[in-house]
């Protein structure tokens, strides 16, 4: 029968590889046939996997003092006095002292003198003297075996006192010169010019004049104001310059204006006192609210002029009815009105006066078809009729009238006699 027990030949650096509980029983023993450390390991009863055979590390507390050279890894505590090196890991605490090297890690504490040199990482407090050389970095050192200098060149300069971290230094860093003259630059009649480097540095400085003068023109006339006095704004005729608190100066036309001689506006709005001289071109109505228009020159006429074929015009409204023309008293607390007919009759003609004046007293102002007046006596002692009636006729309501012998109508003209009145035709 053949028994074949686990076996692996894997280093964990130069130590037998220890196998994971997992791969083990509880009391089931495997083997690490490597030759640079064979081993035998076994699983306990507290699911710890112990190494129970071979020449690696010494597994436990090692107490009591050894004299000679201790090789090997060491997990646990050495408690007393080592004599001799120590090749190998020390995972634990170590009381006494050492004397000889120490090789390898150690992760713990050691309490006690290590003589000889300490290769490798040490984790843990080292309470006692080490003499030789200590390879590695220290968490905390309370000051540098040499002291050392901090310095600074370039654009500033700054040399330190001797520094081993045992107390604060302090300094003075100074910066290096720019090449910049140290002065005031610029004045009221010259401005600063200066350059800056992209660092930031002020390289150069100068100064440029300033010009104090400047050109004023109306378009045709031009004057120098020098720096320093003052600009007058004055109003000028109709204008008045009002200087505000924000270096402002306000141009106000006056309310009274005097000495024009035209005026362009779309909206004005005033009085115009004096002679004005030239046309006056309205866009809109000539509204005269509580105002006539009259002559204030002694014996003055108001003239009516229309261009060209126009006329005078006098409209009337829904609420004055046709137009109408009132000639009033002297005293102008009544008068008499000459008024169209309604809108109703569709009248258009013309009324042309007489040329002049009736010869006899008692005459009267007729017209013929044409709408020309003239004056004619009126014969009261007979009736005369037309024979023929040729332009549209009404007689007027509530009157009685009447024709003599027969008259006759012409075509298309309407001869009306209205309800209210009577027509008695006369034969003789």
């Amino acid at each position: 029968m053949k028994i074949q027990l686990k076996r692996s030949n894997v280093l964990n650096g130069s130590v037998a590889k220890e196998p994971t509980t997992a791969q083990m029983e509880y009391g089931e023993v495997a083997i690490n046939y490597s030759q640079t450390d064979p081993a035998i390991f076994l699983k306990n009863s507290n699911n710890d996997i112990i190494r129970i055979a071979g020449a690696g590390p010494k597994i436990g507390d090692l107490t009591g003092n050894v004299t000679g050279n201790l090789t090997g890894n060491v997990t646990g505590n050495v408690t007393g006095n080592v004599t001799g090196n120590v090749t190998g890991n020390l995972t634990g605490d170590a009381t006494g002292d050492v004397t000889g090297d120490l090789t390898g890690d150690v992760t713990g504490n050691v309490t006690g003198n290590v003589t000889g040199n300490v290769t490798g990482a040490l984790t843990g407090d080292v309470t006692g003297n080490v003499t030789g050389a200590l390879t590695g970095n220290a968490d905390t050192a309370t000051a540098l075996a040499t002291g050392r200098t901090i310095a600074i060149t370039g654009d500033a300069t700054y040399t330190s006192a001797a520094f081993d971290g045992s107390s604060d230094v302090t300094g003075a860093l100074t910066l290096a010169n720019s090449g910049v003259t140290a002065n005031n630059y610029g004045s009221s009649t010259a401005i600063p010019v200066v350059t800056v480097d992209a660092k930031g540095r002020v390289t150069a400085a100068t100064t440029a004049a300033i010009n104090t003068s400047f050109t004023l023109s109306d378009g045709t006339n031009t004057q120098t104001i020098n720096g320093g006095d003052t600009l007058t704004v004055t109003g000028g005729s109709n204008l008045t310059s009002v200087v505000g608190a924000t270096d402002t100066v306000t141009l106000n036309l006056d309310s009274t204006l005097t000495g024009l001689t035209s005026i362009t506006s779309t909206n004005f709005v005033g009085n115009l006192t004096g002679d004005v001289t030239g046309s006056i071109d309205l866009d809109s109505d000539l509204d005269m609210k509580t105002f006539s228009i009259i002559t204030s020159q002694s014996n003055r006429d108001v003239n009516l002029n229309p261009h060209g074929s126009g006329v005078v015009v006098i409209k009337g409204n829904a609420t004055r009815g046709s137009g109408q023309l009132a000639l009033n008293c002297e005293n102008n607390s009544h008068g008499v009105k000459i008024k169209g007919p309604a809108h109703s009759a569709g009248a258009t003609y013309t009324l042309t006066l007489p040329t002049a004046l009736p010869t006899v007293t008692g005459q009267s102002l007729v017209s013929d078809t044409s709408g020309v007046l003239s004056f004619s006596a009126i014969n009261s002692g007979f009736l005369e009729t037309p024979a023929l009636l040729s332009t549209n006729t009404t007689i007027s309501a509530n009157v009685n009238a009447g024709g003599m012998g027969t008259m006759a109508i012409a075509s298309g003209i309407v001869f009306t006699v209205p309800s209210t009145s009577t027509y008695t035709v006369i034969k003789g």
